[in-house]
């Protein structure tokens, strides 16, 4: 009799686990629907004249030479690649579509972050003044929440000004940053990649079990809840803010003399630097911590190096969106939010 009860007991406990599998799994495959791309993206490496690669977020066909004031060159992150929304709907896609006779230039691609900004305009902008006499395009910069964690690409940068990085930065700081660049430039390409790409544990088999559509609906869940309810985290978008606040951090230090880096090659150059930050489409609240997190280090930026940055929550707050995410899975900006941004931008111009 006990017998029978306890296995009626299994096998309920059987038939309720499978048919929550079963549901998961079904919404994984609306997930999946609801985050796959709606245009076309192609992007390309190109070789220069002095046989430096360039990667571009544009099909192999495009015409990436400058036209002097009548071309826009874009530099960012995946925001800035905004791959699902293709080329047409990305950023610089919307303005192409804003700016006719301009000649629009997407640098960005994912997983970077401004030291490599600098180089893709470096690089560019060198090539495109060889032997020809033109000048005066518009490089826009947009600034991430992620974009003040160290990678190889702001080591070398440090690596290049050490010395000056000693005067700007404490003691304890320039130790500290001395300490992580020489762990992150020791590693192998695949190794950083492993740093980087922090996974949870069991997250293979976890994905296998529910899919990997439900896997990222629910992390997601929980980095927003982080976010909001954790006030001393250091991973994630929470781990963020308090560095852009920290105006001794040295992380906010390379940051700033990364920017004004560009603001130096410009006035060389003769182009003209316009730098922007991009929200965190989930929560585009007015008081949200990130937003307060940019806006700290905008402030920074103006008073120590008289450098403007604008404000890209602006354009979503004035239209009263709250959120503008692609999908439910995926925090990248939305067709439609990618094109308010390109508007604003276009005012910004003017």
């Amino acid at each position: 009799m006990l017998l029978n009860k306890a296995l009626e007991k299994i096998i309920s406990i059987g038939l309720i686990a499978f048919s929550m599998l079963v549901g998961i799994r079904l919404v994984n495959e609306y997930l999946k629907y609801d985050n796959r791309p709606k245009y076309k993206f192609e992007s390309s490496i190109r070789v220069l004249n002095n046989g430096a690669e360039l990667h571009v977020s544009h099909p192999q066909n495009y015409n990436i030479n400058t036209t002097g004031k009548d071309t826009i060159v874009f530099v960012g992150d995946s925001f800035g690649v905004g791959s699902r929304c293709g080329n047409s709907k990305n950023i610089t896609g919307c303005l192409s579509g804003l700016n006719p006779n301009k000649n629009v230039i997407n640098l960005s691609l994912e997983g970077t972050t401004p030291a490599f900004y600098l180089k893709q305009i470096k690089t560019y902008i060198t090539n495109q003044r060889d032997n020809r006499n033109i000048s005066g395009e518009l490089v826009i910069v947009s600034l991430y929440s992620n974009d003040i964690v160290l990678d190889p690409e702001y080591c070398n940068f440090y690596n290049s000004q050490r010395s000056k990085f000693r005067s700007l930065m404490n003691q304890n700081e320039f130790s500290r940053i001395n300490k992580k660049c020489d762990s992150l430039l020791s590693l192998s390409i695949e190794e950083y990649k492993e740093v980087k790409n922090f996974k949870l544990p069991f997250r293979d088999q976890i994905i296998n079990v529910i899919g990997s559509e439900s896997y990222g609906f629910f992390r997601e869940i929980i980095a927003q809840l982080s976010l909001k309810l954790l006030k001393n985290s250091s991973t994630g978008r929470a781990g963020y803010i308090p560095i852009w606040k920290n105006t001794n951090s040295g992380e906010l230090i390379l940051l700033a003399e990364v920017l004004n880096e560009m603001k130096n090659i410009c006035k060389v150059y003769n182009c003209k630097l316009l730098v922007t930050t991009f929200p965190n489409v989930e929560n585009l609240s007015p008081n949200s911590k990130v937003r307060s997190s940019l806006l700290s280090f905008s402030n920074f930026m103006k008073k120590k190096y008289s450098f403007k940055i604008h404000d890209g929550y602006e354009p979503f707050i004035s239209n009263k969106i709250k959120n503008a995410s692609y999908s439910l899975t995926d925090i990248h900006s939305s067709c439609e939010g990618y094109q308010l941004y390109a508007n604003w931008l276009v005012d910004l111009q003017n």
